[in-house]
């Protein structure tokens, strides 16, 4: 991080030139500059590294048994949308765009789903 950062400020002074011959940046504003950029690259690099070791925030075996709406036909792959998100699924018959669906289990996260009947008004 530190040969980074050093490349950084190295690379800011000599990128512009006087005529004279001397960096056309004062190495100062280099410095402040290239390490506001690191601790902002850190920041967000650290950010990353956390959101990618997060643990899934749903269950997703509470899918199960509930009711969702077919997004696309679903024959084969398509998509649903059950507990406010949109998921892949599979069904081995055909259920048309618009229909009522059951998830009745899930392949990772692949949904496997039948056609539920409509409840009476």
């Amino acid at each position: 991080m530190a040969l980074s950062l050093l490349a950084l400020i190295v690379g800011s002074i000599f990128l512009f030139r006087s005529e004279a011959g001397s960096p056309g940046v004062h190495p100062a504003l280099a410095v402040l500059l290239s390490a506001s950029a690191l601790a902002i690259m850190w920041i967000v690099a650290r950010r990353s590294l956390e959101a990618a070791r997060m643990r899934p925030s749903i269950d997703l075996s509470t899918l199960i048994g509930k009711l969702g709406e077919a997004h696309t036909d679903v024959h084969g792959d398509g998509s649903v949308y059950v507990g406010g998100e949109e998921w892949t699924a599979h069904s081995e018959d055909f259920i048309p765009k618009g229909a009522a669906v059951r998830v009745i289990g899930r392949e990772g996260l692949v949904l496997q789903v039948e056609a539920a009947p409509l409840k009476p008004e």
